[in-house]
């Protein structure tokens, strides 16, 4: 058997004078570049070609992410990315929103050939200890990440009360406090 002119596999065959025998060939076409092969069986006396497509199967990549880059402890922060598949077939595969390593939520995309979706990941942030973290969308085949700091939320605390024990209807009244982060 050949493939744009090399032999990639053979088979020893045996015939009697008249007679006749099938071959079979598997063929392995990961790594072959997409494009159009000729492709045949040979024997040292006869061939016979034809032609065979090789497609780019469906490659999902990833652009524009879009995320804030920093949120508090307890935010629901929205992420959205584009996702088009760049292969010549159509093709399902499950985009995936990870944070700090992880994987936090997923959603599955059928995409035609060429297709392209938005994908939103709405995340809580509820139980993250304050700090910077990579996040990004993921596919099989690409992936787009960002970093977000997240803060703590504001813990206010009031001292130093100053007020007046007493007032008379109509009186202005001054109160003042510090109020410390």
């Amino acid at each position: 058997f050949r493939l744009a002119g090399s032999t990639v596999t053979s088979q020893n065959v045996s015939l009697a004078p008249g007679a006749s025998s099938q071959v079979s060939f598997d063929i392995d076409t990961t790594g072959v570049a997409p494009g159009t092969y000729t492709h045949g069986v040979y024997t040292l006396d006869d061939n016979q070609t034809a032609q065979i497509t090789i497609q780019q199967p469906a490659t999902f990549e990833v652009s524009n992410l879009s995320a804030p880059s920093n949120a508090s402890v307890g935010d629901t922060v929205t992420v959205t990315a584009d996702v088009q598949n760049v292969g010549d077939v159509a093709g399902q595969k499950d985009v995936e929103f990870r944070f700090n390593g992880s994987t936090v939520a997923t959603q599955s995309e059928q995409l035609i050939a060429g297709g392209s979706t938005q994908v939103t990941f709405t995340v809580d942030t509820s139980g993250v200890a304050p700090g910077t973290y990579t996040h990004g969308v993921y596919t099989p085949d690409d992936n787009q990440t960002a970093t977000i700091d997240i803060v703590g939320q504001a813990d206010f605390q009031v001292s130093n009360l100053s007020a007046p024990g007493s007032a008379v209807q109509g009186d202005m009244v001054n109160v003042t406090a510090d109020i410390t982060n």
